[in-house]
């Protein structure tokens, strides 16, 4: 009988503790994640009443969301997002799953056919926009391809993309961003790395990376995979750089502002920054 008791009692723990996450969930939900789909509209946006919430499952599910709506180059579609919180770890990840998510605008659009990427961030994150981010995106058989000549681009067994900043006393972010590709494939005939380049960089340092051959760099080494077949990628970066430009940054993904200004507002020779590969 004392064995029975005990189990009875850890249960009843057990589904108290359990009710109270669930709660905390519930409450997370309702006051942090809702009021970012329904109100910053420069973010993220979606139909607020068509978002399920299952609060003994921890999760939400948002059948069409658009994030970064007015960026002209990573606006981002998908038709399902599924978000859930680890309350042990209080973070949040937003699972990508539906048909298709697609990225960009015009010709520099792309797609991913069934994605299943996963994006993992610190639950602070909701509460701000880029101090002290922790994020990382993981993919699994990612196929990528043009959507305005659905023409294949690249594909990989595996991916997994990591990217932390923190913010200190002098007005100074430290930035790391790491990629991790298994069994990259690419396809020669795509010249979606060039016309990005082009749509991207303004029209002085593009001519610049023409005259340094850059471009033909890029297409000897999309041939160079296509004779050894499917690679491993890695690599890693560290950037310090100055908190007016990291704004900037996020006034270009909300559309607030032109990359070509924010690209001008930038002096080489003054500015603080620093690249580390």
């Amino acid at each position: 009988m004392k064995k029975l008791g005990l189990i009875v009692l850890v249960l009843i723990i057990i589904a108290g503790g359990w009710v109270y996450l669930a709660d905390k969930f519930e409450h997370i939900a309702k006051e942090e994640i809702l009021p970012k789909l329904n109100n910053n509209s420069s973010l993220i946006i979606t139909d607020i009443d068509s978002v399920i919430i299952e609060k003994y499952k921890f999760k939400l599910t948002v059948p069409v969301v658009t994030i970064f709506p007015n960026s002209q180059y990573f606006k981002i579609v998908s038709d399902k997002m599924v978000m859930c919180y680890n309350p042990f770890t209080d973070r949040v990840s937003a699972l990508f799953n539906g048909e298709k998510l697609s990225i960009g605008t015009g010709k520099t659009e792309i797609y991913i056919p069934s994605p299943n990427q996963t994006i993992k961030f610190n639950r602070s994150l909701l509460q701000k926009e880029f101090e002290g981010i922790d994020l990382q995106i993981i993919s699994k058989d990612l196929s990528i391809y043009l959507a305005a000549e659905d023409k294949f681009i690249s594909k990989a067994s595996g991916a997994n993309i990591s990217f932390s900043s923190t913010l200190d006393s002098s007005d100074i972010y430290a930035i790391n961003f790491g990629i991790d590709f298994n069994n990259m494939e690419m396809n020669p005939e795509s010249k979606y790395a060039a016309s990005l380049l082009e749509e991207l960089i303004p029209a002085p340092v593009r001519d610049q990376i023409k005259s340094t051959n850059s471009l033909k760099a890029i297409d000897y080494y999309h041939k160079m995979i296509e004779k050894t077949g499917a690679i491993n990628y890695s690599t890693e970066y560290s950037i310090n750089l100055e908190k007016k430009h990291v704004d900037n940054i996020i006034a270009n993904l909300k559309g607030e502002k032109e990359f070509l200004d924010s690209y001008e507002e930038f002096d080489v020779k003054k500015d603080k920054y620093s690249i580390f590969v």
